[in-house]
């Protein structure tokens, strides 16, 4: 019994060593018990742990076990709070700074071929509580984890912050430990598990809060920063969900793999350059679904990624350029070190769909995603949906585009040689507007159908200090145009039609690009390249 103060007289915490026997100078070690608690009968294990959780989450750290006195439980069941507790043992397991992995362990010593995400500075508590007067056992974990990154995908990187961990299992009749009550009415399962100590030497508990209504659970969530190939940059909460093995279409054979989905709600994504600062140009989305999938051969070693994102986008960085943009997607398809994808498009024309959970409607009804990648098309990464474009109140442009990034260098005009970063536009078949009044009765111009378009956006790499250059630049070709005037008396009949912009940067420079290749294909398979040599803003054919 430890040391206690009541009024003005102090009680003596017991006194207790053990003698341990003698060291090999012959000293006499002795242990002395300085336990100090009041919590009654418990007993405690502590050290080092390295093993797995349900066969979810590989775990490793300090740790602390501990069994005590039997307590009353509150379960919940079918979503609601039960009226009647339970007597139940308890058994605890604290976690502290340790390092946790989710996803594909080979079982190898070393991380390097794994395929998941990995936790650093992990708080975990665990909890078992076994029925006394039945057979019924319920299982609790609850956790924070301070920082993550993934293993064995290249170009993908990622950064998480406040990440939790949950999983709330159920006996065999469904019911599970209720620690909320959110009727407010029945008093929860009260639960306080010491995890370890800090660097100040405080101790770390974690208090459990997990809501029994919304039944068996088991997640790893919180916000992120995923970037895709540098292109595409993916920010907000996400949720995790694994599968220990599933079949995936390969090469027109099934294979047997592990896959750990990643479910990011009403998420924001940048697709494009982002220098910082504000400095950036690309499509910006809001309000994002995006499903996430982590693929890991079960009787192999390879290993396939791919995401898919649906939403509204918007154009920025370039005043000049006016983009209006509907109904635009985010494609990813990254192959193997083999070279083969997965063929998400053959599993969806199968009826065999592989698909993920983004969260709910207002009706409570699951999102969600089908993959529908075409594997026919290899690896890809792509923005793409429709849009309607103006460039300096000339030129007005509207139909479905193809976004991409690569990094080229570029020959100015006067032969100066500049690394950029190329952000790149193709539309296909699209109508085009040269001319003045787009979209009202006064209009006067040339109206192209079934138009074939590129667009290039050009962004300085190293500046120096200063403010980076831009520079973008429109080929197009039309095979007929029609001449739209409030004029009935002119007609015009316009045959092999070009339009041809080339502008320039603040600084007064251009891209040469009969010395800079830049060109598009299209989906049809042809192609189109930019040719201006100056700056150039005209229609002609």
């Amino acid at each position: 019994e430890s040391a206690a103060v009541e009024g003005d007289t102090t009680l003596a915490a017991t006194e207790f060593a053990v003698v341990l026997g003698s060291d090999a100078s012959g000293t006499t070690q002795t242990l002395a018990f300085d336990i100090d608690d009041n919590r009654g009968g418990f007993t405690q294990l502590a050290g080092h742990v390295r093993g797995d959780l349900f066969g979810v989450i590989a775990i490793e750290g300090g740790f602390a076990v501990e069994r005590g006195n039997s307590r009353l439980v509150r379960l919940a069941n079918d979503g609601e709070t039960l009226a009647d507790t339970v007597q139940a043992d308890l058994l605890t397991v604290g976690l502290y700074g340790a390092n946790a992995f989710v996803g594909n362990n080979r079982g190898t010593e070393t991380p390097d071929d794994d395929v998941g995400l990995a936790f650093s500075g992990v708080n975990l508590a665990l909890a078992v509580f076994d029925e006394v007067e039945g057979s019924r056992q319920w299982t609790s974990m609850q956790g924070t984890l301070a920082a993550a990154e993934i293993l064995g995908l290249q170009g993908l990187d990622v950064a998480v912050q406040n990440s939790t961990i949950v999983f709330n299992a159920a006996a065999a009749d469904g019911s599970v430990v209720d620690y909320a009550a959110s009727d407010g009415e029945l008093p929860p399962t009260e639960l306080s598990v010491v995890v370890g100590a800090n660097a100040d030497g405080e101790i770390e508990t974690v208090e459990f809060g997990l809501d029994g209504n919304e039944g068996a659970i088991s997640r790893v969530s919180g916000e992120l920063t995923l970037q895709v190939e540098n292109f595409v940059t993916i920010s907000g909460g996400y949720a995790i969900e694994t599968a220990e093995s599933i079949d995936v279409l390969v090469d027109e054979d099934y294979v047997d793999v592990s896959v750990l989905t990643f479910a990011l709600d009403d998420v924001s994504v940048f697709a494009g350059v982002d220098r910082g600062e504000g400095d950036r140009i690309g499509l910006s989305f809001d309000e994002v679904d995006v499903a996430l999938a982590l693929f890991a051969e079960n009787d192999g070693d390879r290993a396939w990624s791919a995401l898919q994102a649906d939403g509204q986008a918007a154009f920025e960085g370039i005043d000049a350029l006016e983009m209006v943009l509907q109904s635009s997607e985010i494609r990813s398809n990254q192959a193997a070190a083999d070279g083969s994808v997965i063929d998400f498009g053959g599993m969806f024309a199968a009826q065999n769909a592989f698909s993920v959970v983004v969260g709910s409607d207002i009706f409570g009804r699951d999102n969600v995603v089908p993959f529908k990648l075409d594997g026919a098309l290899g690896q890809q990464l792509s923005v793409a949906g429709e849009v309607e474009l103006g460039v300096a109140e000339f030129l007005r442009v509207s139909g479905s585009f193809i976004f991409s990034q690569a990094e080229i260098r570029a020959i100015l005009a006067g032969g100066e040689e500049v690394d950029t970063d190329l952000l790149s536009f193709g539309l296909s078949d699209v109508t085009l507007f040269a001319g003045v009044g787009y979209g009202s009765d006064d209009a006067v111009g040339i109206s192209l159908q079934n138009v074939d378009l590129a667009l290039a956006i050009l962004t300085e790499q190293a500046t120096g200090g200063g403010a980076a250059r831009k520079w973008f630049a429109i080929n197009a070709t039309a095979e007929s145009a029609g001449f739209q005037a409030p004029i009935p008396a002119l007609d015009f009949a316009l045959t092999n039609v070009g339009v041809e912009l080339n502008q320039t940067a603040a600084d007064g420079s251009v891209v040469d690009f009969t010395q800079t290749e830049v060109g598009f294909d299209f989906s049809d398979g042809s192609s189109l390249e930019l040719t201006a040599s100056g700056e150039a803003l005209k229609l002609f054919g």
